[in-house]
């Protein structure tokens, strides 16, 4: 039984996007967190994920860390706290994406629930000269979707 649980959350979760096994982690704990995920073990992820956060990381690290707890939270039936951490992971790292044909349609829910909670500029593009210099008509308009 707890064999095809497993199994079951392995094809809820897929794997974590490609980006995630690209990155070299030099953060002893984060390694720890990602072995835990790679083992299916979600609850260590959540231990081991909160324990790197509190130490010194750098943002793509950070950003890491928050979307492996996301995963973890989201695999353990805890969607505000899903959210939360792949809110954090979106502000640390604004492009960040998931693949939907890697990534089950209820984290994608999660983490679309979360970019749908902050503001994601892309691009900002101003006429500083008229801007500064106040020319009639010369205000900054700022559209976003």
């Amino acid at each position: 039984m707890r064999e095809m649980r497993r199994t079951g959350l392995s094809l809820l979760l897929m794997l974590a996007p490609a980006a995630l096994a690209s990155q070299v982690v030099q953060n002893a704990t984060l390694r720890q967190a990602i072995q835990a995920y790679e083992a299916l073990d979600f609850r260590q992820v959540i231990v081991q994920g909160r324990a790197a956060l509190r130490q010194r990381l750098t943002s793509p690290e950070r950003a890491r860390a928050e979307e492996l707890l996301g995963f973890a939270f989201s695999a353990t039936n805890q969607p505000d706290s899903a959210i939360s951490a792949f809110r954090e992971a979106i502000l640390l790292d604004p492009d960040r994406q998931l693949d939907p044909r890697r990534v089950s349609p209820r984290i994608t829910g999660y983490f679309n629930g979360a970019l749908g909670q902050v503001l994601v500029v892309g691009q900002l593009r101003a006429d500083s000269a008229r801007f500064i210099s106040g020319m009639p008509g010369s205000g900054l308009p700022i559209r976003f979707t």
